[in-house]
């Protein structure tokens, strides 16, 4: 509409003088009649006006729209400045599942007695469930076949490492030991050992939950002839233990207790510090526990003269292992 008034604005002079110079050029506009100067006047200096008009006000408007749209720009921006928007704080997402998932019964392992015993940094003596190694020590045999490469073997595997203890049914075993099986990286290093005949299956109740999955490892284990099962440990699989030697045990004729009094002659067990103290200073009684045992020689007097199995709960030949090893 600014462009319109501007225009009429400009063309009304020419047409106005045109039209005072030669009035013939506008009778068609006239009906065929020649208008007269004065009408001419009439009509052209009110357009004239009213074209100057229009194209002010029409100015004023849109340099009034401009001038709003710039003042709210200004005011946004003004706003913008003074009121930032709040910084959200960056959230690692990965240290919350960490601190949500870590697990609370992991430990680091400080040391290895052997292929299936291990101590952790919080002191716990833990003993593998449901296998068993070769023995390093044994009081009735030479050290077991592979036993130095079952230790080896466990070390690789869970010294100075974060390991995880699940557990079955039991908590301890009767030497205090934590019973549990192991895992480094979500593999179970009881199951490892079996698989690579380092270890045969060792079922005690009621620990047994993954029993079946350890006789079928060591029966693989078997048939491939790996580690305790190959031809370098035939013979000393084929050599028998020696057996204790004991005579019949007889009630004792002088005890008010009903207890049972070894015989004169004393079982030939493995000697500890080279000298064997006469039986006739022990007493059998089956519910004497490891703690109230007054020396080792006194836990395989139990044992192997009594008969006290309970006293060998890993049923390795050793027992009372917190008093003999």
């Amino acid at each position: 509409m600014e462009n319109l008034f501007l225009l009429i604005f400009l063309l009304t002079p020419f047409a106005l003088a045109t039209g005072l110079i030669k009035p013939g050029l506008f009778k068609v506009l006239f009906g065929g009649n020649v208008p007269q100067r004065s009408l001419l006047l009439k009509i052209f200096i009110p357009i004239f006006i009213g074209s100057f008009v229009g194209f002010g006000i029409t100015s004023d408007a849109k340099t009034t729209s401009k001038s709003d749209q710039t003042d709210e720009e200004t005011v946004a921006q003004s706003v913008t400045e003074v009121i930032p928007l709040p910084e959200i704080p960056d959230v690692v997402v990965s240290d919350i599942d960490q601190e949500e998932t870590e697990p609370e019964n992991t430990y680091i392992v400080t040391s290895v007695a052997d292929g299936d015993t291990v101590t952790l940094n919080n002191g716990w003596k833990v003993r593998y469930i449901g296998i068993d190694t070769p023995e390093m020590k044994h009081p009735t045999k030479p050290k077991g076949c592979m036993a130095d490469e079952a230790k080896a073997r466990n070390e690789e595997l869970v010294l100075n490492k974060e390991v995880l203890l699940e557990k079955d049914v039991s908590d301890l075993d009767i030497y205090d030991r934590h019973l549990a099986y192991v895992y480094v990286d979500n593999q179970m290093v009881n199951l490892t050992l079996m698989k690579e005949g380092l270890a045969e299956s060792n079922k005690y109740p009621p620990d047994t939950k993954n029993q079946q999955i350890f006789d079928e490892a060591e029966k693989e284990a078997k048939e491939q002839r790996l580690g305790i099962w190959s031809s370098v440990c035939d013979s000393w699989l084929a050599t028998p233990s020696p057996s204790p030697i004991s005579s019949p045990i007889t009630k004792s004729s002088n005890s008010g207790t009903g207890g049972v009094t070894a015989p004169a002659v004393a079982p030939i067990v493995a000697p500890v510090n080279n000298t064997e103290p006469p039986s006739s200073q022990y007493t059998c009684s089956c519910s004497k526990t490891c703690g109230n045992m007054s020396s080792c020689e006194e836990a395989y007097f139990q044992l192997n003269t009594c008969g006290c199995s309970a006293r060998d709960g890993d049923d390795d030949g050793v027992p009372c292992e917190s008093l003999c090893r």
